[in-house]
């Protein structure tokens, strides 16, 4: 668990902040944390609830909060395995925002989220983006139209809980549902994941010339 950590501090060292580090939270969850100049108070949305947590500023102009939850299952007495050393289950949350540093209700762009639920029941595609557009659409557009339309006929749907698949392989048919299986995965995942949202933010903000 410690070198989990370990090297996603120097990950987020290196692309992120210098300041980077998570830090224990209750059980075994870990949530982003940097030098207290560069943290703000923003609402992130995720799984039905809207909790207060700190941002960290990332290139200038947004806030990225990340979070990773281990979870342990509890091992039945009278089951023997050979193996004495149990992986955990990994919970997954990266959020990007936007918005000035006094404003709680930064604007919540997008998720990136890879639950690793090891259950065969889940459908979900593993790893995951959410898109938070469309709850400005959203808002916008029944506050124009409450007066003319009945909401059921208008069919304009929450599309914040559609998970758009990450690693989709449908190409070589197989699956868009993957397992965190090693430590190894998630660190290289979280390394190509940060490059990847840092380079097109990047590119966005030389695109805006901001």
């Amino acid at each position: 668990m410690n070198q989990i950590i370990k090297n996603l501090n120097q990950i987020g060292k290196d692309y992120i902040d210098d300041s980077f580090k998570f830090i224990k939270k209750e059980g075994l969850l870990y949530v982003i944390c940097g030098n207290a100049d560069s943290l703000s108070d923003t609402k992130n949305t995720r799984k039905n609830t809207n909790k207060i947590v700190k941002a960290l500023k990332w290139l200038e102009l947004f806030w990225i909060y990340i979070e990773i939850n281990f979870v342990y299952s509890e091992i039945k007495k009278n089951v023997k395995s050979k193996n004495k050393i149990q992986f955990p289950k990994i919970f997954f949350s990266l959020s990007i925002f936007q918005g000035p540093e006094e404003i709680m209700d930064k604007h919540q762009v997008f998720r990136a989220e890879w639950d690793n639920n090891n259950d065969e029941t889940d459908y979900h595609p593993q790893p995951h983006w959410h898109f938070h557009y469309c709850n400005e659409f959203i808002s916008e557009f029944e506050d124009d139209t409450h007066n003319e339309f009945d909401q059921e006929e208008t069919n304009i749907l929450d599309f914040n809980k559609f998970h758009f698949a990450m690693n989709g392989q449908w190409a070589v048919s197989k699956k868009d549902v993957h397992r965190i299986t090693t430590e190894d995965e998630l660190v290289n995942w979280f390394s190509g994941i940060i490059k990847h949202i840092k380079k097109e933010l990047e590119y966005l903000k030389k695109r805006h010339k901001l």
